[in-house]
C-alpha cells in the first residue's frame, strides 16, 4: 500500500522540512532540577528534541529558527520575543504567545530539553517534528501534522493529529504500555523487540498492518490505531 497522499502533502510543507536553522537570537534557556516531572510545550511549528540522559545537565531551551523566506534578523528577534520558558512547580513550561501581526504567522522554533526520566510530556503544536530519546512516563501530542521518532520507553503514548508519521522503538517492554494514535492519515512503525504478548487494533477505511507478532486480546502493550488511512508495521 503506498504512503498516504495526505501525509506526503503535509510533510512537504516548509515548516517541517529538516533544513539547517541559522537563527541568530540567543536561545532562551533554563536549568532544571531533578524534581521536574512534567513538561508542557505549546507553540507553533518547529522541532522538539527531548532526552533523559543522566550524564548530562538537565536543561531546556527555545530558539526561533529560520522559516521559509523569513530569515531576517528582525523577524527572528520578533519571533524570539514571543517565546517563554520556565519552571512552574514541578513542570517545565514552554510557550509561545499569540502574535498580533500576520507577519509573524510563520514563526517556528527549535526546542531542546534534557529532563529527568519518567516525566509526563505534553506537546501542543500545529506542525511538529519531534525526537524523543529516553524513558518517559507518558507522551501526549496534539497537532495538525506530526513526525515523531521515539526511542526508549513510554508507558503511555497518545497522539491526535490530521497526519501522523511515527517511528517508535522500545528499548524495554514492561507489559503495562498503552499506545493510542488517532489521525486522518497514519503511517507508523512500532518495534517492541519481538516482545510478546501484545494486542493491537487498526480502524480505517484503508488499513494495512504488517505484524510479526500475534494480537492477544487484553495483552499489553496495547496498541490502538485509528485513521481513514492506516499503514503500520509492528515488530
Amino acid at each position: 500500500m503506498p504512503n498516504s497522499p495526505l501525509l506526503s502533502l503535509v510533510f512537504a510543507a516548509p515548516l517541517l522540512v529538516a533544513a539547517p536553522a541559522h537563527a541568530k537570537p540567543a536561545p532562551k534557556a533554563v536549568d532544571l532540577s531533578k524534581s521536574v516531572t512534567d513538561v508542557r510545550i505549546d507553540s507553533p511549528a518547529g522541532e522538539v528534541t527531548i532526552t533523559t540522559a543522566t550524564g548530562q545537565p538537565y536543561r531546556a531551551s527555545i530558539r526561533a529558527r529560520e522559516s521559509g523566506s523569513n530569515s531576517s534578523d528582525s523577524f527572528l528577534e520578533a519571533c524570539q520575543a514571543l517565546a517563554s520558558i520556565g519552571v512552574q512547580g514541578a513542570a517545565l513550561v514552554v510557550k509561545v504567545a499569540p502574535s498580533t501581526s500576520s507577519d509573524l504567522d510563520d514563526c517556528s522554533y527549535d526546542i531542546n530539553a534534557n529532563i529527568p526520566a519518567n516525566a509526563d510530556v505534553a506537546i501542543r503544536q500545529y506542525g511538529l517534528q519531534a525526537s524523543l530519546n529516553g524513558d518517559f512516563k507518558s507522551v501526549t501530542t496534539r497537532t495538525n501534522a506530526v513526525r515523531l521518532l521515539l526511542q526508549g520507553h513510554a508507558t503511555a503514548l497518545s497522539m491526535e493529529s490530521q497526519a501522523v508519521d511515527a517511528d517508535i522503538s522500545f528499548a524495554q517492554v514492561n507489559h503495562n504500555e498503552t499506545i493510542d494514535i488517532s489521525s486522518k492519515a497514519l503511517n507508523a512503525t512500532l518495534d517492541f523487540g519481538g516482545a510478546q504478548p501484545i494486542s493491537y487494533s487498526a480502524e480505517g477505511v484503508a488499513s494495512w498492518v504488517d505484524s510479526q507478532l500475534p494480537s492477544t486480546p487484553g495483552a499489553k502493550p496495547s496498541i490502538r490505531l485509528k485513521a481513514m488511512s492506516v499503514r503500520a508495521t509492528i515488530r
